[in-house]
């Protein structure tokens, strides 16, 4: 509606109208038939639109879902606005409302892929930029930007609420926040010693803690007293379940085919074509294993590159991610995004546990932050290669007999086993040589 007024100062015209676009060639998601206003539209094309997760515009009511949607960024609009405001306690008082706002009404219904498409959701949420992605980049940034301590255990409340309620079905650059901003809120209580975790494990129940050389416990329904540093650890705990347990759920729909040489086909004329096709299947396979290495060799120059800001979160995704699992003709895209999340997950905390311990006083002691630092990172580490395996094998271990079960990995898809493979080879060249 900002440009929905055009006047002069000596005629009075018609409003004009935003029409979404619908050809396939414009790049804008509004046209207008005045040039000039056209062209500044045009200039502000790189900042991406809010949509809905759900197909929403192509029902039959879609005039009414439209203004659904208008009318939700009006509501949100003014929140998020006294979420950036330094004065008194009303970006406190923001954060505790979208709270209220997430888990007392259907606020973000729109926002959230249904369980009817789970594998197309995963790309479809991975481009689009909803309102509830905007506002969790929100509040990961308010909590980073300021740096106040009374609002992190709200911030973390709220973003951790969010990523179970998306199921982790989010935008790709809101995950890389969510990931970065749990790390923050750690670090920022890891970097003070103080008398309560994870420093002192005397008050704790689950006696976890720097002295037992263990962070997070196994049971993380525990109750926190820990604070804000203790509930971010837990939560991106559960952040690390959440984003693996899509590629589980991708692989479930997939459909399974044999992808080995049946020599027994009748449709291989003679010798020469079975040694063609034996001979092209090794050339490809030769050829893919050292795509895979060079990717992964790119990987570890990145990792041990200074920084882990959001621009090695991009190029794990759109570069060296999309490099390592994008490259063949998968029949589930859904299962490609989940490993590159996946991926960068790791490499994220590969990066964080590769940091030397620093010394202090006079090299006698350890720094507090660091020490905690490797710890979690190891922890997290664990945690990952658990819960991919668990995703990965879901399948397979709910079979109702051993026979199927043997007749599942016989006859498992093509693309799902070389994204298992890849998986493997990069966790044996990253996170073996990190842990030695």
């Amino acid at each position: 509606n900002s440009f929905a007024s055009s006047t002069t100062s000596t005629t009075f015209k018609q409003s004009p109208t935003l029409t979404k676009s619908t050809s396939p060639g414009c790049n804008s998601l509004f046209s207008h038939s005045d040039d000039t206003l056209q062209t500044s539209i045009d200039a502000m094309y790189f900042i991406p639109p809010i949509e809905c997760a759900r197909t929403v515009f192509q029902n039959k009511d879609a005039s009414h879902s439209e203004s659904l949607l208008h009318t939700r960024v009006a509501v949100i609009t003014p929140i998020l606005t006294s979420c950036y405001m330094s004065q008194g306690g009303a970006a406190l008082m923001a954060v505790e409302g979208l709270i209220s706002l997430l888990n007392d009404t259907n606020f973000f219904a729109q926002d959230v892929v249904g369980e009817d498409g789970n594998a197309d959701g995963i790309i479809e949420s991975s481009a689009r930029l909803t309102l509830l992605d905007l506002v969790i980049q929100v509040v990961c940034d308010v909590a980073t930007s300021s740096a106040r301590e009374t609002h992190f255990r709200s911030c973390v409340d709220f973003v951790s609420d969010a990523v179970r309620y998306a199921g982790g079905k989010l935008n790709d650059r809101t995950i890389g926040f969510v990931l970065r901003f749990y790390l923050f809120v750690f670090y920022f209580g890891a970097s003070i010693p103080t008398s309560g975790w994870p420093f002192n494990k005397e008050w704790h129940e689950s006696k976890a803690g720097i002295l037992d050389d263990f962070l997070l416990p196994d049971d993380l329904e525990q109750h926190i007293t820990g604070g804000a540093p203790q509930a971010s650890a837990i939560a991106l705990k559960e952040f690390v379940s959440i984003m693996l347990s899509r590629v589980g759920t991708g692989m479930k729909k997939t459909q399974y085919y044999s992808a080995e040489i049946d020599f027994a086909d009748e449709t291989l004329s003679s010798s020469e074509s079975l040694a063609h096709r034996i001979l092209s299947s090794l050339v490809e396979n030769a050829m893919n294993r050292v795509e895979v290495a060079n990717y992964t060799q790119l990987a570890t120059y990145q990792i041990h590159r200074s920084g882990g800001s959001e621009l090695f979160w991009h190029d794990m995704i759109n570069s060296i991610g999309e490099g390592l699992f994008g490259q063949g003709a998968s029949s589930n895209q859904g299962i490609v995004h989940s490993n590159i999340i996946s991926f960068a997950i790791l490499t994220s905390f590969i990066k964080i546990s590769s940091g030397k311990i620093r010394m202090a006083f006079n090299n006698t002691e350890p720094v507090p932050r660091d020490v905690a630092s490797k710890l979690l990172s190891f922890e997290l580490l664990l945690h990952f290669i658990k819960m991919w395996h668990v995703a990965v094998t879901a399948e397979m271990t709910h079979g109702p007999s051993a026979k199927k079960h043997s007749d599942c990995v016989a006859t498992r898809d093509y693309d799902e086993i070389e994204s298992v493979a890849t998986m493997i080879y990069v966790v044996r060249r990253l996170v073996i040589p990190t842990l030695l």
